[in-house]
């Protein structure tokens, strides 16, 4: 996470953190007509100007969402996790076993999100979203060997 209040040297460690091969960089955008200059790096970008509104509306209209993605439970983790193992390419979702209380909530396969159903067959490279207790869903980064 990149969260400095000067959009030029975002920029530059964005750039940084690119050549080092960090795959998933989150960048403050203080100023939203720099955006495309963001995008461009591909990087994910949160720019509080634009955002505002849709943080409140969510709150409104669906606060027990907004609860989870900024308030779980002590024993509760939100984790996204990097699929490597090959052995899990090509399973389905409903048959990954995850173990304990865990739920997928989303699938990032390059620069799409899917919404994953059991169906939904992982690739190597994913990272998937899961939310749960907290012992099973470190226990399912280990398994998944994921940073």
């Amino acid at each position: 996470m990149i969260l400095g209040t000067d959009d030029g040297h975002n920029a530059r460690i964005c750039r940084e953190a690119n050549a080092l091969g960090i795959p998933h960089i989150v960048v403050l955008v203080n100023d939203p007509t720099r955006l495309p200059e963001f995008t461009a790096l591909g990087v994910q970008t949160f720019a509080p100007a634009l955002y505002r509104a849709t943080l409140v509306a969510l709150m409104a209209r669906h606060p027990n969402l907004f609860c989870l993605m900024t308030m779980s439970r002590a024993n509760h983790r939100i984790g996204e996790l990097l699929v490597l193992d090959h052995a899990l390419a090509g399973k389905a979702v409903k048959d990954l076993n995850l173990g304990g209380d865990i739920l997928v909530l989303a699938i990032r396969r390059g620069h799409e999100t899917l919404i994953p159903h059991g169906e939904t067959r992982l690739l190597e490279g994913d990272w998937i979203t899961v939310y749960g207790d907290a012992g099973p869903v470190e226990d399912l980064r280990l398994r998944l060997r994921s940073p």
